[in-house]
């Protein structure tokens, strides 16, 4: 596999992994580039934007945004811990205009969107690099190598499998 196509799989695989374990419903990942992005992750969000945009969200909803904007962050986070020199600016361009869109609705845009940004960097980067996840990361790479395109039971499957104690 190309270093570009890997390192793609790499950043949909960190993507994938973290809306598994913050329980989003993933629909598929592909490495397929197409127009806009050389791969995806699908999920269901199950959150509703125009909450944030009139009156005042619950503690709840600020929480749940936060889940998404992790799973947003985890892409580049595997990325660069696969390969810190593959991460340019744009491969994460999209993902950081929109987490930043979120935070910037619930927290403002001064120093309070930059901690809790800079917080939900690090905790992305925990979820899904730690030694205790990554070969769940690696597992759906080695799938994506094969197959491309994933659905999501298939993923799913894929980190169930990867979880399961060896014996």
């Amino acid at each position: 596999m190309k270093k570009s196509l890997l390192a793609t799989a790499y950043h949909e695989a960190g993507h994938a992994l973290a809306d598994f374990l913050l329980g989003f419903k993933i629909k598929s990942v592909s490495i397929v580039a197409d127009e806009t992005s050389a791969g995806r992750v699908s999920s269901v969000l199950g959150l509703n934007p125009s909450i944030l945009e009139y009156g005042n969200p619950s503690s709840k909803t600020i929480a749940r945004w936060h889940d998404k904007a992790l799973t947003m962050l985890a892409g580049e986070a595997a990325q660069s811990h696969f390969n810190p020199r593959s991460v340019r600016a744009h491969h994460a361009g999209r993902d950081r205009d929109a987490i930043l869109d979120i935070l910037e609705r619930i927290h403002g845009d001064g120093d309070e969107l930059q901690a809790v940004y800079r917080y939900l960097k690090i905790r992305a980067r925990n979820l899904v690099c730690g030694p205790h996840r990554w070969f769940m990361v690696e597992a759906v790479v080695l799938e994506l190598a094969k197959n491309k395109t994933l659905t999501g039971s298939e993923v799913e499957a894929v980190f169930r499998q990867a979880r399961r104690p060896r014996l």
